[in-house]
Order: C-alpha cells, then structure tokens, then sequence
C-alpha cells in the first residue's frame, strides 16, 4: 500500500512569512541581538578590550563580525601578543 504524503511535506521552516505583496530587504529581516547592542553601546563609549567584550558576550567576536554584517566598521586597532589583549574601537 503506498504511503500518503504528511500534511507538513510542503512546509518550509526557513520560509519567511511576509504580508502579501511585501518584499523586505535582508538588513530589515535580520535584527542585532542584545549582545550586539551591549557590545556596540560599549563600542560607542570608547575603545575596549578582548576582556572588556568577552564580559558582555563570550562569543564576542561573532558578534562582533554580526556589527560588520549591518556596516557598522569595527576594528582591531591593537594587539599584545604577551598579555593576548586585542584593543577594539569603531571606525
């Protein structure tokens, strides 16, 4: 006896649901997530360090490259290889 197809084989869960008609543009779809805004407040304050970042997010430099993907610069301005402190700063 062949087997029916599942109700849900047509269901997509990467589909974006958007009103009829609607095309959104990738920046307006993806939103920064609270690390990136406490990590970007931080930014706007001054330069700050590996250490400083990794108090907000320990996954800071995901977030920091999640910065990069909505255009806001970011960079690495410093580094010590003998304390392994990276200074970073907005551009």
């Amino acid at each position: 006896m062949p087997s029916q197809p599942s109700f849900l084989s047509d269901f997509s869960r990467d589909a974006a649901i958007t009103p009829r008609g609607v095309t959104l543009s990738a920046p307006a779809t993806r939103r920064l997530s609270k690390q990136c805004c406490a990590i970007y407040e931080r930014l706007q304050k001054g330069p700050a360090t590996n250490s400083e970042l990794s108090q907000i997010a320990l996954s800071y430099t995901r977030r920091l490259s999640d910065l990069r993907e909505h255009d806001i610069a970011v960079e690495c301005y410093q580094r010590d290889d003998t304390t392994g402190l990276n200074w970073y700063r907005l551009t």
